[in-house]
């Protein structure tokens, strides 16, 4: 992500730009790195908080949350979610504070808010982007978190990636801070 990207993203960022998240920076679609976690993931809050000092530098970041690693349940109107994560991921979502992504995803506080329907719905579509992403991306692996969407500004390709938790895959993405 070397330098800034000039011209129009692929609709794929453009499309996941559009995602429910949270947004750290001022960057444009093109020079945004867009994480999909999941609050309960160590390794998506390894992520995070390795990229603290590139936020505080001006890298631009949407967190955009999933609900994978729980354990699913039924609801009435007869979908299987994992409640636990939704309920994580909607007091991010529904707060839009920065202070709940740092409490929920960054120091792992275990505040839960009942996830209003509107929100469900949009942890559902973020599952399902992520899914086609992985599905679109063979070489990217199992589908899994955390896992990253950015646009290379060397080829002008969106790239998806995982291993966030690593200094190395960070700094391949961001630069070193």
């Amino acid at each position: 992500m070397d330098g800034h990207f000039e011209g129009t993203p692929p609709p794929v960022i453009q499309y996941v730009d559009k995602l429910a998240g949270f947004r750290e920076g001022k960057g444009a679609p093109g020079d945004t790195v867009y994480i999909f976690f999941d609050p309960r993931c160590p390794y998506c809050r390894a992520a995070y908080n390795g990229t603290r000092t590139h936020v505080r530098q001006g890298a631009t970041i949407k967190w955009i949350p999933v609900a994978l690693l729980g354990r699913r349940e039924p609801t009435p109107d007869g979908k299987y979610l994992d409640q636990k994560g939704m309920r994580l991921s909607a007091t991010i979502l529904q707060n839009g504070d920065p202070a709940f992504l740092e409490r929920v995803l960054g120091r792992k506080e275990p505040i839960e808010t009942a996830p209003a329907g509107a929100t469900v719905n949009n942890l559902l579509d973020n599952e399902k982007m992520m899914t086609l992403l992985f599905q679109a991306s063979p070489d990217s692996g199992d589908a899994g978190v955390p896992a990253a969407l950015y646009l290379d500004h060397r080829t002008g390709i969106a790239r998806l990636t995982t291993g966030l938790s690593e200094q190395v895959i960070r700094e391949d993405i961001l630069g070193k801070p």
